[in-house]
């Protein structure tokens, strides 16, 4: 399972992604990929996952389907997250 978390990052981490990636993610021992909206890379996943506001977290499966996405500062909880991890596998 991968987490993608987008933001601008000239703006600094958002407190909602510092405090899912070390809370949140941490309990299962999953990477939070940052994602910078201004670098190339960063245009280019937006425009795949329709990221329409910030920060977004995407929750992809092993295989890369999207299994959930969470935008604004409303983030996945643990239990929510050991679902999609359950799923995701």
């Amino acid at each position: 399972m991968r987490i993608l978390a987008f933001w601008v990052a000239k703006s600094g981490k958002p407190a909602s992604v510092s405090g899912f990636e070390f809370s949140t993610a941490g309990k299962f021992g999953l990477r939070v990929e940052h994602i910078d909206i201004e670098s190339y890379q960063g245009e280019q996943l937006v425009k795949q996952y329709r990221v329409s506001s910030l920060p977004t977290i995407i929750a992809l499966s092993n295989a890369g389907m999207v299994l959930q996405t969470w935008s604004g500062y409303d983030q996945p909880t643990a239990e929510q997250l050991r679902y999609y991890i359950e799923r995701g596998q």
